[in-house]
């Protein structure tokens, strides 16, 4: 007999479908499988992609911006010298590194829309 997975209604990611949710039977292996996980990993990226893109924009304007100010006498109006612009350019990563790691936990306890949402709207 195959072995087969319910999604429903009483199921926590089914819940949290509200109105929309229905009862889906994932069969363990095969074609239907492998078409509903397709059509799973399109949904996603169609709702996730476009504004992880926004961020990695916003990302590279910040960068570009920064070398920008620095080729228009940043140095210069702020007294900086030697690797003192390098140091204040490390401060732009040190963000993207350390949220890494409260952000690993906080997905344990919260959706990944809820996690990215507030993520964006915070940095």
């Amino acid at each position: 007999m195959e072995e087969k997975t319910t999604i429903g209604p009483s199921d926590s990611l089914a819940s949290e479908a509200g109105k929309n949710s229905e009862v889906v039977v994932v069969p363990a292996s095969g074609p239907e499988r492998e078409a509903i996980v397709k059509r799973l990993k399109l949904k996603l990226d169609l709702r996730l992609v476009p504004y992880l893109a926004l961020l990695y924009l916003f990302n590279a304007l910040d960068r570009g911006n920064i070398g920008n100010a620095r080729l228009a006498g940043l140095e210069a109006g702020t007294k900086l010298s030697g690797n003192d612009f390098y140091n204040a350019l490390s401060f732009f990563y040190f963000g993207y590194t350390i949220s890494q790691i409260p952000n690993m936990f906080i997905l344990k306890r919260v959706t990944p829309s809820v996690l990215v949402g507030v993520t964006m709207i915070l940095w």
